[in-house]
């Protein structure tokens, strides 16, 4: 098993160690396809960059949905859409297709 280490600031977003830490795997050789991380580690816009830069697949946790709707149980969650990263699309339950 092949580890980077890499230390932050307590107050540092676990999330923003990640593109570092990508860039110097990379500078090694050493870019998993899969990167296995804990929630402190998964934000969409991180793993869509890895995925972008680095032809990285971050997998863990995403964080939970604080809003309203979903804690009354109302309209979609999340995990309803579709998310194509490669594509930089968005697809609704009822099939639409992320414009932006």
């Amino acid at each position: 098993m092949i580890t980077d280490v890499a230390t932050t600031p307590a107050t540092t977003y676990d999330a923003q160690a990640l593109p570092g830490i990508h860039t110097r795997l990379g500078r090694r050789g050493l870019l998993p396809a899969e990167h296995l991380v804990d929630g402190g580690y998964t934000s969409l816009v991180h793993m869509e960059q890895t995925a972008r830069e680095h032809q990285v697949t971050v997998s863990g946790p995403l964080p939970g949905n604080p809003t309203r709707q979903h804690r009354r149980n109302e309209g979609f969650g999340r995990d309803d859409f579709h998310i194509g990263f490669n594509r930089r699309q968005v697809i609704c339950p009822q099939g639409q297709v992320s414009k932006g």
